[in-house]
Formats: structure tokens, C-alpha cells, sequence
């Protein structure tokens, strides 16, 4: 076996028994599997296909060889009549699709590995999907995330890892094990009085850096950086969260002088994609299969629109296997202009958008929903319907401690709306999701007429 697709499969130098354990998974010596790590990732984005779909299975059966400890798993693979240790790509459209009700349903310890667990990350999805989710990523997982996360790093600086600056509310496991430099704000509509400390702060970098954060929270840079006249030594920017037109796309890079780069990306799953320079979204197969499915679940042929399906390959703690993450999107196998032979996907994720609240306040929805984070166990499925500027009707789906949390899960959205702001308590028993399959976590009612 060559030497990158035993880096891949963790084999050898490259075991997680070896860096996973207690006397290994510290610096300096994380950086010996990192270094590893992206040797063969480099590598990799550019074998070709049959390469690539050979060590994709080989990685789902590493994956799978010993689910049926996982009581929940067992039962799915027995129903489906799929044997772990053969199962191939083509079997996983035999289970049936995963969804953050079916973990719900269940007892933890049934689809988890409690041993793992305690060495393991307690984490929340984002609340932007409607239903959050708590979930669990151990180290095996955040260590290879190191090493796809530098990848991105490195194709956005153009083959160069520059200093990465990243604008955020508080940190995220498995991001950057080196040259990751915080800046913290408190929410979008902090950002303005921290720019000039950012400006200061991104003028340390003489050679230049990287600038990581939410599409809304760059849009709201751009914008304060025009107002100011300055120019940052940005050798390029990687937006996630949220969506972006083309138009404002173009502006912000005018703005800010460089190139802006998508990261696909969720709190449970990870890393599915990174944009390369001619602007399309290449799946990190060494990472994760992506599929796409139609309404009965069906797996769809590359180039048709459906939901997104995501298996991961590392997370032990808590398994992933043919995992809606709420988006739609479209699978291409067509080649790419820059040469990497990863896939690409088209996908269609959240929107921009914000809720203007009136006295000139403009919350991101994005700094909403990580109170819902918070109370995974208060409420499973959420909606913000917004009546007036500070009239909102909040509809969810009560989960286990709904009672016993509920006040204080207003209390932290009035301070994140706006003092003023009045909260309504809806029950219902679903939230239907958009035509598009999407969930649908916010609404503007319309305006009452006079």
C-alpha cells in the first residue's frame, strides 16, 4: 500500500492509537499527524477517481467494522441486511435516512460509545436547521480535522498557509491547530465597535493573513472598512453559515481587495467542502460520502437536486451514517478547471438575512440561534415568526425540559433581539419544512393593513 493511503487510513506512523492517546494528543506532537495529514491530502484532491472511490471504501468499512457494538446501528444494518464489514457505497441507500428526531427517539447510549464519550467534545448543532442537536466529536475526528481544515487554509492563500485570523463568538473544535489567531466578538452587531481593534489587529500581520468568519459578519467588515477608507493586508477570506449573492460577493472582494472563498461546514458533521479558485465546492472525500437523495429517499444520479446525505469517516463517539444536515443541493461529477478530481456540489444553505428590529438594530440570525443551542433539550423544532419590529411569536416543538427551561431561553433571546423585545409561546406539533425541503426557522408575518 503506498505511503499517502496509509496516511489516509490511519495506518502505521499515522495511528490513532499512537496520537489519540493521552500521552500523544498534546503540541508539539500533533503537528508529526498534521504534517502527515496534509501531505496525503494534497496529494489525494488529485488521484484519480478510481483511487479516490477505492479509499472512500476502504474508509467507510474501517468505519463500519465494528458498528454493531452501537445497539441502534446494529439494528438499522440488520434491518437493511447490509454486513459492515462488506458494505460498500452503493449499500448505505439501503438505510434508511438519518435525522435529528431518530437520535431523539433513542437512548444516548444506544448510538453512541460511552467509553469514547469521555474523552469526547459535548457540542450543539446550529439552530439555523430549526432542530438543534446535541452531539459529541472525539479526537480521532478533531485530529484529521486539523489536517482538512489546513487544506482550505492552503488553497485559499494560493498554496501558501498564512496566519489564520478568525472573527468569532468562541472557538470550534478541530478548526486550526497552528497560525489560528482569535478575534472575538460578542455578535454581528458588536462588530462595529470592535473594527478598529481588528484593524489594529490585522495590521500585525505584515506578510498578510487569512480572514475567517460568518458571511454576514464579513459583509458587515466590508462595509465599516469602506466607510473608514483603509485597506488590510487580506490575502483572502473563507466565509461559512450563510449564503451569498454574486453581486455582493464581487463588492465585498472589491472592498477588501482579494478573493472570497466558501467553506461547507456544520457543527455536527464537519468539513464537507472547500471552494477552490474557479469558485466551485469540492466534497472532502477523504472525509465523508455525500449523497443526494429525493423525497422517498432514493438516491439521486449526479446533477439532479435533492436532499443532502452526508456519512463521516472518523467521528467513533457518535456515528453519521446517511445524515440529512437540512440542505439541498446537486452532486456534479463534471471535471473542474483547477484540476482536482474531488467532487463538486452545488448546494443551497442558508440565506443572509437579519432581523431589523427598529431603532436602528439589526440582529444576525446567526447570532440567534446559538440559544438554541443552549436548550437542545428545551425545544426540538423551533420557529421566530416576526409580527412587528419587537413583536415576535416563538412556535416550537417542546422537548424534554421545556417547563424548566423556557423562561430562561426567552430571557436569553430578549437580550439578543433587543430589551423590548415581546415574545409569544406557540406549541405545535411539527413545523412543516419550505417545498424545497428546507427548514424553515424564521418568518416576516406580513404587514397589517389599515
Amino acid at each position: 500500500m503506498k505511503m499517502a493511503e496509509q496516511i489516509l487510513l490511519k495506518k502505521g506512523i499515522r495511528s490513532d492509537s499512537i496520537w489519540v492517546s493521552r500521552w500523544f494528543y498534546r503540541k508539539p506532537f500533533l503537528l508529526i499527524p498534521l504534517f502527515l495529514d496534509v501531505w496525503a491530502l494534497k496529494r489525494s484532491q488529485y488521484w484519480p477517481r478510481a483511487r479516490l472511490d477505492a479509499l472512500s471504501l476502504a474508509r467507510l468499512r474501517a468505519f463500519t467494522r465494528n458498528i454493531n457494538t452501537y445497539p441502534f446501528w446494529r439494528e438499522r444494518f440488520e434491518h437493511a441486511g447490509i454486513s459492515p464489514e462488506a458494505v460498500t457505497l452503493a449499500d448505505l441507500a439501503k438505510l434508511p435516512v438519518l435525522t435529528k428526531k431518530d437520535f431523539s427517539e433513542h437512548p444516548l447510549e444506544t448510538y453512541t460509545d460511552t467509553a469514547r464519550l469521555k474523552l469526547a467534545y459535548k457540542d450543539f448543532t446550529s439552530g439555523s436547521t430549526g432542530s438543534p442537536l446535541e452531539h459529541y466529536f472525539d479526537c480521532s475526528s478533531e485530529l484529521r480535522s486539523f489536517g482538512i481544515c489546513e487544506r482550505l487554509f492552503i488553497s485559499a492563500g494560493g498554496g501558501m498557509r498564512y496566519p489564520v485570523v478568525a472573527i468569532r463568538s468562541g472557538p470550534r473544535m478541530g478548526f486550526a491547530l497552528r497560525k489560528q489567531y482569535m478575534f472575538f466578538v460578542r455578535s454581528y452587531a458588536s462588530i462595529k465597535f470592535r473594527i478598529d481593534a481588528l484593524i489594529d489587529f490585522s495590521k500585525r500581520f505584515k506578510r498578510g493573513h487569512i480572514l475567517y468568519c460568518y458571511t454576514s459578519w464579513l459583509t458587515e467588515v466590508a462595509r465599516l472598512i469602506e466607510e473608514k477608507g483603509v485597506k488590510l493586508p487580506i490575502r483572502a477570506m473563507i466565509v461559512t453559515g450563510e449564503g451569498m449573492g454574486e453581486v455582493q460577493r464581487a463588492h465585498v472582494e472589491k472592498v477588501m481587495g482579494t478573493q472570497l472563498y466558501n467553506a461547507y461546514a456544520t457543527r455536527e458533521l464537519g468539513w464537507i467542502g472547500f471552494e477552490c479558485p474557479q469558485r466551485k465546492i469540492h466534497l472532502n472525500e477523504e472525509w465523508a460520502h455525500v449523497a443526494i437523495v429525493d423525497e422517498h429517499d432514493r438516491m439521486l444520479p449526479f446533477g439532479t437536486k435533492g436532499r443532502v446525505v452526508v456519512t463521516t469517516f472518523d467521528n467513533r463517539s457518535m456515528p453519521f451514517i446517511q445524515y440529512e444536515n437540512g440542505d439541498t443541493g446537486i452532486i456534479s461529477d463534471e471535471p473542474c478547471g483547477c484540476g482536482r478530481t474531488l467532487r463538486t456540489i452545488e448546494f443551497l444553505g442558508r440565506t443572509l438575512e437579519f432581523i431589523e428590529v427598529g431603532e436602528g438594530r439589526i440582529v444576525s440570525l446567526l447570532d440567534i440561534f446559538p440559544v438554541f443551542d443552549l436548550y437542545a433539550h428545551t425545544v426540538s423544532q423551533f420557529q421566530i415568526v416576526q409580527n412587528e419590529p419587537l413583536d415576535f411569536t416563538l412556535r416550537v416543538v417542546p422537548a424534554s425540559s421545556y417547563e424548566a427551561n423556557k423562561t430562561r431561553l426567552q430571557e436569553n433571546l430578549v437580550r439578543r433581539l433587543h430589551p423590548k423585545a415581546r415574545i409569544t409561546w406557540e406549541i405545535v406539533e411539527d413545523i412543516p419544512r419550505a417545498p424545497s425541503g428546507k427548514a424553515v426557522y424564521f418568518v416576516r408575518a406580513q404587514a397589517k393593513k389599515s
